[in-house]
């Protein structure tokens, strides 16, 4: 049954490598859409000026955000069976009159994770890895940011892992 004032898309998901394809880049294409949502960009300059780093690297800006997150969103696994992709609007519940679901997976983490740091200027990608057999097959997302060097900082935001550290 649709939830009033929530757009859901509901299709077939395959399963297989084809499906975790698949995952990675609507993942990657809902991170870019949700790049522009002003209630995200207000939650992210909000976390910085808590966290005194407005101004700051952008390292520091991710750690801030990456705590944030973390203090917020608890591990949550997908349905049985399914592929759930929350909006970052949802699982920060900053929509007030929205659906709020506290918790998410890797999907939702890298979404969130990268498109508020693409809201904030700082170009970002989405990387999949496979940590089991077959491992061309990627079973976990994560995201990456640019630094002021050029260099890709690995960001995963279902570990305890500070900014730079990925399992």
């Amino acid at each position: 049954k649709p939830v009033a004032g929530v757009k859901t898309d509901a299709r077939p998901h395959p399963s297989g490598g084809a499906g975790a394809r698949l995952s990675l880049k609507e993942v990657a294409e809902r991170a870019w859409k949700a790049r522009m949502s002003p209630r995200l960009r207000a939650w992210v300059t909000q976390q910085l000026d808590k966290c005194k780093v407005s101004t700051g690297g952008r390292r520091q800006k991710a750690q801030c955000v990456l705590d944030a997150f973390r203090k917020k969103v608890p591990y949550i696994s997908d349905p049985v069976m399914g592929e759930f992709m929350a909006t970052p609007e949802q699982l920060l519940c900053l929509d007030e009159n929205g659906l709020c679901i506290i918790g998410g997976d890797c999907d939702e983490a890298a979404i969130t994770l990268a498109a508020a740091m693409m809201a904030i200027g700082i170009p970002t990608m989405i990387i999949g890895s496979s940590h089991r057999e077959p491992h061309d097959t990627p079973s976990h997302v994560f995201m990456a940011f640019e630094d002021e060097l050029s260099e890709w900082v690995r960001m995963d935001g279902t570990t305890k892992h500070p900014v730079g550290r990925v399992s």
